[in-house]
């Protein structure tokens, strides 16, 4: 007796586990079908809703005043306004200005000109390595002296902090991926405190997707920003969009986990996806050429919009970025711009006009 209790009792309660995972398995499949399948959400108004710009003396064909109209008519609250130096190698220690390094004064002007328009500044100026080999890039610093280096690159981002200030940016990025120095906690915290001393708005140091949990000085900036290129799907051909929703989710819940632990809310410094066909499996991929695919690259921005809409820990959105090869429907590049992308982008940031023909 007994035993056979003891028999029905292990199979009701592996019966019990397999109704509960079956459960929670249709639970979540309901979930997904139902954010994939519902009417695009439109962003909060409290969400920072943003594109970024290269700027770069000469490389584009239209002016950059004409490129803020666009950008706010797209329902953008900021532009990310991204000056580009130089690094000779990864092993050299000195930041330098080139011919595509924007001046003080232009981008004086460049500011000037987007509040004007009625957008607010973020100023992310990033660091270039010129003469690079096969996977090397700023992520992968390795100076011949990390003090020369760092005394570089102070004088470089103190010089950038000035003129935000100056100029009325209110989002200030005093790093983006330098994955290779954030183990050296002292002196990134001397690096921000010396900014802090002549720039008065917010804080942002942009991580890499892959490398966030090896920040050591988090509780030294105002916000988390991070290159959000996680992969969402290992196929190469083009998923559905609930196989995006889903795979966005389970990198929102973890994010979301890990930013209790710093007790800072995020930012995508950088988000974006190529007009390619693998563009889901590898979105930091920038060099393979890839198939045209512009259906690929809207199912990316409509999972972000659909997934991270309403998530309080999300502070804002910047999509990487407006002018890349300068978009349009043979376009493979990051850009939205001219694409089926930037209607989901202006219809999830409230432009009802120009997100007409999203869902």
């Amino acid at each position: 007796m007994r035993r056979s209790t003891l028999l029905l009792w292990v199979i009701g309660a592996i019966a019990l586990i397999a109704l509960g995972y079956g459960a929670r398995e249709l639970l979540l499949r309901y979930k997904y079908r139902t954010m994939a399948e519902s009417p695009l959400p439109r962003a909060p108004k409290r969400l920072i809703k943003a594109v970024s710009l290269l700027v770069i003396p000469g490389h584009f064909s239209l002016s950059y005043p004409a490129l803020f109209d666009e950008i706010r008519r797209h329902g953008a609250t900021h532009v990310a306004l991204v000056p580009i130096s130089k690094i000779r190698t990864i092993r050299d220690t000195r930041i330098y200005a080139d011919a595509r390094t924007a001046s003080t004064t232009w981008l004086q002007e460049l500011i000037a000109q987007a509040r004007a328009k009625g957008l607010e500044v973020i100023l992310m100026p990033i660091v270039r390595v010129a003469e690079k080999g096969p996977n090397e890039w700023r992520g992968t610093l390795r100076p011949t002296s990390w003090k020369r280096f760092f005394e570089s690159y102070t004088a470089w981002i103190l010089a950038y902090a000035k003129l935000a200030e100056s100029s009325g940016a209110t989002h200030f990025v005093v790093g983006s991926e330098l994955s290779s120095s954030e183990r050296f906690l002292r002196r990134w915290r001397t690096v921000i405190a010396g900014v802090r001393t002549v720039y008065r708005g917010t804080l942002i140091y942009n991580a890499n997707w892959d490398h966030y949990r090896r920040v050591s000085f988090w509780d030294s900036v105002d916000v988390v920003g991070m290159s959000g290129y996680f992969g969402l799907t290992d196929r190469r051909d083009r998923p559905p969009l609930i196989e995006l929703v889903r795979a966005w989710d389970v990198h929102r819940r973890r994010l979301r986990r890990w930013l209790r632990t710093v007790d800072k809310p995020l930012i995508f410094t950088e988000l974006g996806y190529r007009s390619v066909r693998h563009a889901a499996a590898r979105p930091w991929d920038e060099v393979t050429k890839g198939e045209l695919d512009l259906e690929m690259q809207r199912r990316c921005y409509e999972a972000f919009a659909r997934v991270w809409n309403g998530e309080r820990a999300l502070a804002g959105v910047v999509f990487w970025n407006w002018v890349d090869g300068l978009g349009g429907s043979t376009d493979r590049g990051y850009t939205p711009r001219g694409k089926p992308a930037a209607s989901v982008m202006a219809r999830w940031f409230g432009a009802e006009a120009l997100g007409r023909d999203a869902k």
